[in-house]
């Protein structure tokens, strides 16, 4: 299976023993072979798309028997590619029930951003608004994935710190440590965002929280407003408003959480021999490395 990327080592190492290989699958979760898709990404990130996908274009198309895709709308812009199509799912090792504290009034609330490089336009966009929201709630803390580029434009903020991007093994593993209450799904429209998948309600529920997700993405797919999570323009008073509320209201807001946990399987609800690799490959090139 090619997951995303390929560079020359695995394409030599592909073609070398293509005959004995019955089929190979391109599994691809974001918009990769159309470059005009990638108008307005950070430059280091379309970089990285045109030495790892650009660049072998040709011999994806030589290589692959078969193709998976994440969303519809990324099989709507390749149909002859005759995708498959492969939906989000979550780990194996989400199974279980994590330990909540429930946050009494005016305890500390924990908000998060796990965005990465490809994410920079919302990064940029959420500034004002943390900065609102950590003004008005001093029970409001902060957590954000970022680069150097991104502690400089945060690390002013009050109650704020910035996580080293982390690959996958290691995002996981600090999922699994964090205590979150509300996890942030800002998606601005993009030709790029318009095909991503809902994979980031699972990660907001392994880290124990509910979300703020925009109702212009793929979310509704899970997410039931105002139950495991809330729906939400692209205003960031919108934001604001919802953000401030739930932190002024712990009983809704540890609610919310508790639901958001259902996004995630529960122990026995499904057997171990039906669990793919799929959930892996989804994250194969995690946004956090």
């Amino acid at each position: 299976m090619i997951i995303r990327y390929l560079n020359d080592k695995w394409v030599r190492a592909l073609y070398a023993h293509r005959p004995n290989l019955p089929k190979i699958v391109y599994f691809m979760d974001d918009d990769l072979l159309h470059p005009q898709s990638w108008r307005g990404l950070p430059r280091p990130y379309v970089k990285k798309l045109n030495r790892y996908c650009r660049a072998h274009t040709v011999d994806i198309h030589h290589l692959a028997t078969d193709y998976w895709f994440s969303t519809q709308a990324l099989r709507d812009r390749y149909p002859e590619r005759r995708a498959k199509l492969v939906h989000p799912q979550t780990l194996a090792e989400d199974t279980g029930s994590p330990d909540m504290k429930a946050g009494l009034r005016h305890s500390p609330i924990l908000v998060f951003y796990h965005g990465s490089g490809a994410h920079q336009s919302e990064i940029t966009w959420l500034h004002p608004i943390i900065t609102k929201v950590l003004a008005r709630c001093p029970n409001v803390h902060f957590e954000l994935i970022g680069d150097h580029e991104v502690n400089k434009l945060y690390r002013g903020l009050p109650r704020t710190r910035i996580v080293h991007p982390l690959d996958w093994a290691n995002y996981r593993a600090h999922c699994r440590l964090l205590d979150g209450h509300v996890g942030l799904a800002p998606l601005l429209p993009s030709t790029f965002n318009a095909a991503r998948a809902h994979v980031k309600a699972f990660d907001i529920a392994r880290c124990r929280a509910t979300g703020l997700y925009a109702a212009s993405g793929p979310y509704r797919e899970v997410i039931r407003h105002n139950e495991n999570g809330l729906l939400l323009d692209n205003g960031p008073d919108s934001w604001i408003r919802a953000l401030c509320s739930l932190a002024d209201n712990p009983d809704r807001l540890n609610a919310m959480r508790v639901a958001a946990q259902g996004l995630l399987p529960r122990p026995d609800t499904q057997p171990a021999s039906t669990r793919q690799a799929v959930p892996e490959v989804h994250r194969a090139e995690h946004a956090y490395s």
